[in-house]
């Protein structure tokens, strides 16, 4: 396995454990928990490795500072493991942070209508953009995170999306990219140090620039399904 991730992973682990401790959360000790976590974060690093990867949104640097490569043209070992760990890790760090940012409200039939229109307005964008620029990244974040709402929706969950532009509260907002945010700026400079990844790979601006600009406002769109998925796993219990 290439060293650098193994570093990350161990900068993932170490957040994980100290999100928890501060939450205060008892499920994470459990089996039930890390299994959870382990068979979502590998379905859902697959799916981000092949689609956005294949669209140019980030590849994977396997030896440190060289040639990016498409997550497709990593070793199946190296993609599956760090679906499994290092996805794995974060889908178990942001279990603490659904039942603070989603709701149990049903809206007007509209509000679905509406938010499945955000989904095809991005789809179209998704369509049109060209591959690997920011505009693509942008397109896909509207997809990702109105795809989440909607699958809220249709289970009776409001997301934090949906309650700042129908139910006018911020606050489920704020707290997601507030903790999205802080994940960001320690996974990303985690990177920095033992690069792994690199956003944008063809894209005119640095390294650095697209660094900051996911960790700011990217790492919304990779924790959303996430917040779904607990949600709804917390919601049938």
């Amino acid at each position: 396995m290439p060293t650098n991730l193994l570093l990350i992973l161990g900068i993932q682990a170490v957040t994980c454990g100290v999100v928890h401790v501060i939450a205060r959360n008892s499920r994470v000790g459990t089996l039930h928990h890390w299994l959870s976590a382990t068979w979502f974060g590998f379905t859902l690093g697959i799916l981000m490795d092949i689609i956005l990867g294949d669209h140019g949104i980030f590849a994977y640097l396997p030896a440190g500072e060289q040639t990016p490569v498409r997550p497709i043209e990593l070793p199946v070992a190296t993609l599956c493991f760090n679906a499994v760990a290092s996805y794995g890790i974060a889908v178990a760090t942001i279990s603490v942070l659904a039942e603070h940012v989603t709701a149990v409200k049903e809206h007007p039939r509209f509000v679905m209508r509406a938010t499945a229109l955000v989904t095809t307005v991005g789809v179209a964008a998704i369509i049109v953009v060209s591959t690997g620029t920011l505009g693509m990244m942008f397109a896909w974040a509207v997809v990702i995170i109105s795809c989440g709402e909607l699958f809220l929706l249709t289970h009776r969950l409001t997301g934090p999306f949906v309650a700042l532009v129908a139910g006018n509260s911020m606050a489920p907002l704020a707290k997601l990219w507030a903790f999205s945010a802080a994940i960001g700026i320690v996974y990303e400079l985690g990177n920095w140090f033992f690069p792994f990844w690199v956003w944008l790979p063809n894209s005119y601006r640095s390294p650095l620039a697209n660094s900051a600009l996911v960790a700011i406002l990217g790492y919304v769109v990779l924790i959303h399904p996430i917040v779904v998925f607990w949600a709804l796993i917390h919601r049938r219990r």
